[in-house]
């Protein structure tokens, strides 16, 4: 079972569909689905799409970050509190929610430096 998700990733990652990133904050690799999925992979697309919404929700009820909601979505502003750098807030969540938020972190800091 390893074997073939690991091939499967492989694939993806050669069809140009995921970026496989070193991540320095959980030492592991994380892989990024890529825009080129939403027309050539739609189902992974969604997942990916769904799995980001549940995410920042998760991130919003424990107050990871804060939503300023306005009258148009692509306006909604979405801001890191500090517990996002509190690692003994980090360590009470599951390892899939602290992954999320290393990954919100990261994207944060790569759109602030142009990464």
């Amino acid at each position: 079972m390893e074997e073939e998700l690991e091939k499967s990733i492989a694939e993806l990652v050669e069809a140009g569909l995921l970026i496989e990133h070193w991540d320095e904050r959980s030492e592991e690799y994380v892989y990024e689905v890529t825009v080129r999925a939403r027309d050539e992979a739609p189902e992974l697309w969604e997942m990916h799409i769904k799995d980001l919404h549940r995410g920042l929700h998760r991130a919003w009820l424990d107050d990871f970050v804060e939503i300023d909601f306005t009258d148009h979505l692509s306006t909604d502003k979405i801001m890191l509190t500090k517990k996002c750098f509190d690692e003994d807030a980090l360590s009470e969540l599951n390892e899939r929610d602290r992954k999320y938020i290393h990954m919100l972190v990261r994207a944060f800091d790569d759109n602030r430096y142009g990464g």
